[in-house]
């Protein structure tokens, strides 16, 4: 059977809720925007999300785009051979990256890693055990960062499987333009698709 086009498996939202004090102290307690939401959309398939006011069809738009960082589950665009894995900041880039791959006619599965710390190695896992090539995405150093992390599990438990690690160099980086700052760091999504096709991982 195809993969699903989107996949949304067990995702769960929070809010912290403050108490007079505003957020000079720690939250009191959390409300829960999202619980345990899963659903699939396949290829050519339309979805609306319908429900009474406050009920989390925002929260689940913008955790779905990476707007809002989920606290459970995971978000998957799926693909064929290749599997973009990124947190933080770079799952913006990954989504620009996989749609230019699809201009491309190259399908990739997108997943947000949620968490540097700990690592969602189920997820990992899933991703490994139905792709050829693996892409991590961090904005973080390489050393001790979230990439080597996955990658040490994936060559341990799935030797098969490529990976290639993106992530910022050990050296010192100046302040600047945010967008000129990414391309001299080579991690903007033309510079990681570059990097991806000189090593295999696309085209």
């Amino acid at each position: 059977m195809d993969p699903h086009l989107l996949e949304v498996r067990n995702l769960k939202k929070t809010y912290p809720i403050y108490g007079n004090m505003g957020k000079l102290f720690a939250p009191k307690r959390r409300m829960c925007a999202v619980d345990d939401m899963s659903f699939y959309i396949d290829e050519g398939e339309t979805y609306g999300l319908v429900g009474e006011s406050g009920c989390g069809k925002s929260t689940t738009g913008r955790a779905i785009v990476g707007l809002n960082k989920a606290d459970g589950g995971s978000i998957l665009y799926e693909g064929k051979e290749l599997a973009l894995l990124a947190v933080g900041s770079m799952v913006s880039t990954a989504e620009h990256i996989r749609d230019k791959l699809m201009a491309e006619g190259i399908e990739a599965t997108l997943a947000n890693g949620r968490f540097i710390k700990p690592v969602d190695f189920e997820l990992v896992d899933d991703l490994a055990k139905n792709h050829s090539h693996l892409v991590t995405l961090e904005e973080n150093v390489l050393q001790g960062g979230f990439g080597l992390q996955v990658l040490a599990y994936v060559h341990e438990h799935y030797p098969q499987v490529k990976v290639l690690t993106i992530a910022l160099p050990d050296t010192y980086v100046e302040h600047g333009n945010v967008s000129l700052l990414r391309e001299t760091l080579e991690i903007d999504s033309d510079s990681i698709i570059r990097k991806m096709k000189e090593q295999g991982f696309a085209g």
